[in-house]
């Protein structure tokens, strides 16, 4: 079984408590670490309110492995942070 790649996508916490800034749940595994990273990227033109997206791997027991954040920085650009060594 070939691993995919999943999206998870939040939106910026506007206080301390707020914990549930979850707004793109995983619909799909993606083939590529590029293709998520495509997808990931397009999710940023749609849904103005989103701030950062993690690229994960699942394994078998559920257990989700970050691969790499996408992020909006000070300026409002995109930019990449690779998770793995």
């Amino acid at each position: 079984m070939r691993e995919k790649f999943y999206i998870e996508g939040h939106k910026p916490k506007t206080s301390l408590e707020d914990e549930n800034t979850l707004i793109i749940g995983q619909d799909e595994g993606y083939q590529t670490l590029e293709e998520a990273t495509r997808k990931a990227r397009e999710y940023f033109e749609n849904k103005k309110e989103l701030g950062l997206t993690v690229i994960y791997r699942e394994d078998p027991f559920g257990v989700k492995k970050g691969i790499k954040l996408i992020f909006k920085n000070n300026e409002g650009e995109l930019e990449e942070s690779c998770l793995q060594g």
